[in-house]
């Protein structure tokens, strides 16, 4: 039997009252790309939590040889869901 063990860390830069997200760091290995992404809107307030896009990039990171993504937005804004787009700003 075999088993593996894996680590995914995970930065969170913020405002200090939650309401804006302006940055996420996840790095999974030491060695390997950086890479850089830039979203529209940020809808995660914890660490731990993935929207969908964020999903879906990490399940393919390994294909880029990336071991470490920043993931920066264009608004900062919070969401507890998809805004309208009136709603960004």
């Amino acid at each position: 039997m075999i088993t593996k063990k894996h680590n995914l860390e995970t930065e969170l830069v913020s405002s200090e009252d939650g309401i804006h997200t302006y940055e996420i760091r996840r790095t999974w290995a030491e060695t390997g790309r950086k890479g850089l992404v830039i979203e529209l809107y940020p809808t995660i307030d914890r660490c731990g939590e993935l929207d969908l896009s964020t999903m879906h990039l990490m399940n393919h990171v390994r294909d880029f040889g990336w071991g470490t993504v920043r993931i920066v937005n264009l608004y900062s804004t919070v969401f507890e869901g998809k805004p309208l787009t009136g709603q960004i700003s």
